[in-house]
């Protein structure tokens, strides 16, 4: 389903076409589809047009908006005058931040020509600087005002969150059509006729005099089922919160175990509403029970995610998804819905409340800007919003599908480093990274792995930090815990080496659930001191909570076997039991390779390797050279065993993949190329820009290969996935996602 339209029924039609004039609400949303593709979502848009060509002929469309550049919205209103309907409207004549543009519009200038003066020869569409209302900042209006349409409704007012500005086509959005409502409607065309009264006057800077004491402050003059407020206006009036938002929260017990459900475009701070939902966060109520916040974001998350549950607030009963942008046919756009749902039980019955409007959670929109919003107290409204609210989340949830993700660090110019997640959609593309304000600890150098070391489902990282200096190996492992939407909880230490145990520069990392207890280990490969024939396999197994017992030697070589120098590991479930093993390319001294396999035991430990597969790269029995391969490991045919996908650089520029698939005893059969590009005359890539990982990013059970390619002009970064075949050989690589604010040489993407 693409949109969401949900309506209270309206009454039986009279013989003559007209409605018993019953008010009635109803509820629309836009849901982000990828651009380009079909159901590419203008719901709300083509719920306008429809309202403006039902408007009757003599009957008024009153119209305040911040951006109007939607043509085929104006091409309706120029339909409608054409008709004899008195079309008038205001509008932010150049969106913020320039107030003091000489050009309007290109769509509001079209408008205002076509539709000429008003009877009392003032323009019909009036286009403000800094706001109707006032002259302090912009008109963020969004609503609209139909006196008569054909089908018998009447008082027809339309609040929105969403503009029509060229690029907002298909972001999340939400609008509210009242009909038959006549206080509401006359407290909006009230609203209207001021604003414009005000703007042509070019009067001061004004707040609407309105104070919400008991909560009767609303501009339609009733408290009822809906109820109207509009702004700018004083936060707070002597000792009377001024902010109807807040009033809500505040007065909520949470003794009742009340849900606030919160979707905000934009959240810089809003000092009422922050104060209030503060006050919630952290009061128990009677028996234990809390107010519950559920919070979708995306502009401005940090006042939201600052009110998640830590240390210092263990009880908190908040959650968090910070929605991003997205390139490149992601989930297009992103959040721009602007509703507060909350919802509770009592002696009284059940209480369902919306707020929504035009506001955002900021200031300058409560009072500086030209706003309206919305209460409403009907249930089915409520579960419409509440509905739309879950696809929100789950839209921005990396739980909500079986898609794997795509983890890595990232590490500054200046020496630090954040964790972030490409989450994938489920129209093979990915979102932009999300990280959270966390960095690992200050080092010289790190190593990082992925794996779900927690055991709930969300992929989290680990670093190991070299804090050491030239005489000491000191270091130290560092957990990076994924959350839901892609962000990540403050690190924590759980293993530090003296600087005695060894060194940070000797130490290879891989991961995998080792002991099969359903949280994944770190294992690493230890060089000691001398020529690198000499070494061990240590396994760092997770405990519940993410962190790491100290390490314990799984597997040791004291000479003889190879040189670590030589190796190439992965980890996966190579055999037939649920532990991932080890699997090791070696590259012969003269010039052979093999792949050898290190089978886990249940304690995390290693049976001793065998090698499955050997080619001496001599006469007739040649395949290629360890120094051109890298490999990474996935199910990729799909059988629940792990095979090794092997990238290989040909001597003449051209790259190919290869597949060793598994067998049930962790072996490998003999390796089959699926995918190669000769890279002349046509140039598809180097594999030297190619950092890979594995996961199956589009959902068919199979594990895919995905590269970051890192071009060099310009400078640029894009993921490609290779997706997998029924035999696991490889598909060409599609695209999906492009961007440049991500320097290709500083991001560690680990393999899966």
């Amino acid at each position: 389903m693409t949109a969401a339209v949900v309506s209270m029924p309206l009454p039986a039609s009279a013989a003559d076409g007209t409605t018993s004039g019953t008010p009635a609400l109803e509820a629309v949303f836009n849901n982000p589809l990828p651009k380009g593709t079909a159901g590419y979502d203008r719901t709300i848009e083509n719920r306008l047009i429809e309202l403006i060509g039902k408007a009757a002929p003599a009957s008024s469309i009153r119209v305040s908006l911040y951006t109007l550049e939607d043509p085929q919205v104006v091409d309706a209103l120029i339909g409608a005058r054409d008709r004899g309907v008195d079309v008038q409207v205001l509008s932010e004549g150049c969106p913020w931040p320039a107030h003091d543009c000489k050009a309007p519009l290109p769509e509001a200038e079209r408008l205002a020509q076509s539709l000429g003066n008003a009877p009392d020869g003032k323009p019909r569409v009036i286009l403000c600087q800094k706001g109707c209302m006032q002259n302090k900042d912009i008109n963020h209006d969004k609503f609209w005002l139909f006196s008569a349409l054909t089908d018998g409704r009447r008082n027809v007012a339309v609040q929105s969150s969403h503009n029509l500005g060229a690029t907002t086509a298909a972001l999340a959005d939400n609008m509210v059509i009242s009909s038959d409502d006549a206080q509401i409607y006359q407290g909006y065309e009230q609203t209207w006729t001021t604003m414009r009264a005000k703007e042509l006057t070019n009067a001061a800077y004004d707040l609407w005099p309105e104070v919400d004491a008991d909560g009767t402050g609303d501009f339609s003059g009733h408290a009822g089922t809906v109820a109207g407020w509009r702004y700018p206006r004083a936060a707070r009036s002597g000792e009377v919160v001024n902010d109807p938002v807040a009033r809500s929260i505040s007065a909520l017990d949470c003794a009742t175990g009340p849900e606030v459900h919160i979707a905000m475009a934009s959240w810089d701070g809003r000092t009422e509403v922050d104060k209030a939902i503060a006050a919630k966060v952290d009061a128990p109520g009677a028996g234990g029970k809390r107010c519950a916040f559920r919070i979708v974001v995306a502009g401005a998350p940090e006042k939201a995610t600052g009110l998640e549950r830590d240390a210092q607030h263990p009880n908190r009963d908040v959650e968090v998804w910070s929605v991003s942008m997205n390139q490149l046919n992601g989930a297009s756009g992103g959040l721009h819905s602007k509703y507060v749902l909350l919802s509770w039980d009592d002696a009284a019955g059940p209480h369902r409340v919306v707020h929504t409007g035009s506001i955002n959670f900021n200031d300058a929109g409560l009072v500086s800007a030209d706003e309206t919003s919305l209460r409403i107290t009907d249930p089915a409204i409520y579960d419409a919003f509440k509905a739309n609210w879950d696809r929100l989340r789950t839209q921005n949830d990396l739980t909500a599908n079986t898609l794997a993700d795509l983890p890595f660090l990232y590490e500054y110019g200046d020496g630090t480093a954040k964790p972030f997640t490409f989450g994938t959609t489920e129209y093979r593309t990915f979102r932009d990274p999300k990280h959270s304000a966390v960095s690992p600890a200050t080092a010289l150098h790190r190593k990082t792995v992925q794996g779900d070391f927690d055991g709930d489902g969300v992929p989290d990282l680990a670093v190991l930090n070299d804090e050491g200096t030239s005489t000491a190996g000191k270091m130290a492992l560092e957990t990076f815990l994924g959350k839901p939407d892609g962000r990540y909880s403050a690190g924590t230490r759980s293993w530090t080496a003296a600087s005695d145990w060894g060194w940070f520069s000797s130490m290879r990392l891989t991961s995998g659930d080792y002991n099969g207890d359903g949280r994944d280990d770190v294992a690493a490969l230890y060089t000691y001191a001398g020529t690198g024939d000499s070494w061990a396999f240590f396994t760092f197994l997770a405990n519940p909570d993410g962190t790491f017992s100290a390490p314990r030697r799984a597997y040791e070589s004291l000479g003889g076997w190879g040189r670590t120098s030589q190796m190439q590991l992965v980890s996966g479930k190579f055999d037939s039991d649920q532990r991932d093993d080890i699997a090791v390319l070696y590259t012969y001294a003269d010039g052979g390779l093999g792949l050898h396999t290190f089978t886990a035991k249940a304690d995390g430990t290693l049976n001793a390797s065998f090698r499955s597969w050997y080619v001496t790269n001599k006469g007739t029995d040649v395949w290629g050279w360890g120094n051109q391969t890298r490999i990474v490991s996935g199910d990729f045919d799909g059988d629940r065993r792990d095979d090794i996908g092997a990238l290989y650089s040909y001597g003449d520029g051209g790259l190919g993949l290869h597949t060793f698939t598994s067998q049930a005893n962790g072996a490998f059969n003999k390796p089959f190329g699926s995918w190669y590009v000769a890279n002349k005359p046509e140039y598809w890539g180097s594999g030297d820009r190619m950092k890979l990982t594995t996961g199956d990013f589009d959902g068919d059970g199979r594990d895919d290969i995905a590269s970051l390619y890192g071009y060099t002009s310009p400078e640029a970064m894009a993921v490609h996935v290779f997706g997998s075949r029924q035999d696991g050989g490889f598909n060409a690589p599609f695209r999906g996602w492009y961007g440049s604010s991500f320097p290709w040489a500083g991001i560690q993407l680990p393999p899966s």
